[in-house]
């Protein structure tokens, strides 16, 4: 999926990235989870949805991703 999205070694495709990495992260892969739910919350490659992005964020943050710790932080006085 960062590949993907970032062009790192094939062609940019965000909107292929974005289906991986909602694929992986449904089946509770915590950085797909923490990526996809950035994603949602940017909606820069996909429309914005603040409410799913911080639920992916928080499965990502309940099983210790270290980015979705630290973005968790900034909330709820984590």
């Amino acid at each position: 999926g960062m590949m993907l999205l970032n062009g790192d070694g094939v062609d940019q495709n965000p909107e292929q990235a974005l289906d991986y990495f909602k694929k992986a992260a449904d089946k509770g892969h915590p950085t797909a989870q923490y990526t996809y739910g950035a994603l949602l919350m940017k909606g820069e490659i996909c429309e914005r949805d603040p409410e799913q992005g911080l639920a992916y964020i928080t499965a990502a943050q309940e099983q210790d991703e270290p980015q979705a710790v630290e973005y968790m932080s900034h909330f709820k006085g984590y």
